[in-house]
């Protein structure tokens, strides 16, 4: 499995690296890739500006399923 970088475009500065994976992936990685989807609010936010209310925020949309949810905290942790 190889990583790879491409170009995208960051509201902040203007660039941004977009990490992709080529080869197979592993069920643990689908998994993290669709919790990270499901976390899309913060995605344009940096660190520092993420409250732990905004993550409980996210944890307590009840439209999500149990396992979806056990993976969005793991992604958190």
């Amino acid at each position: 499995m190889a990583l790879t970088t491409c170009p995208g475009k960051n509201r902040r500065n203007g660039t941004e690296t977009i990490v992709k994976l080529s080869g197979k992936k592993s069920s643990s990685q689908y998994c993290a890739l669709a919790a990270f989807k499901h976390c899309d609010q913060l995605h344009n936010r940096i660190m520092p500006d993420i409250s732990a209310l905004d993550l409980q925020q996210i944890l307590d949309r009840e439209d999500l399923s149990h396992s979806m949810l056990e993976h969005i905290k793991t992604l958190f942790n």
